[in-house]
């Protein structure tokens, strides 16, 4: 993987543009793997499929997000955050009370 910084909003699309706040984040991500994948698949199944009796890995194998595959889990640590809105945006500060 060339670059490690990504960028990304989280908005409700279910309101007319323009007329909502949304959060825009700054950061770096780092691919998961050995032990801490499985515990990701099994929260992305937890919920894609509430309730599911079926375990998450007889729909999602391990080895099939490892190193070289075509898919892969991601996890990002923000180095900033914004709010924004109409002609604004203001950082958030991402210390701990």
């Amino acid at each position: 993987m060339e670059t490690h910084k990504v960028s990304l909003v989280i908005f409700d699309s279910t309101v007319p543009l323009g007329s909502y706040d949304e959060v825009q984040v700054e950061g770096k991500i780092s691919a998961i793997s050995g032990p801490e994948l499985k515990k990701a698949i099994d929260l992305y199944c937890n919920k894609l499929f509430p309730g599911s009796t079926v375990p998450s890995t007889e729909r999602y194998k391990p080895s099939d997000y490892g190193e070289g595959a075509e898919f892969r889990f991601f996890r990002v640590s923000i180095l900033k955050a914004f709010t924004t809105g109409p002609d604004r945006r203001v950082q958030v500060s991402l210390a701990r009370k």
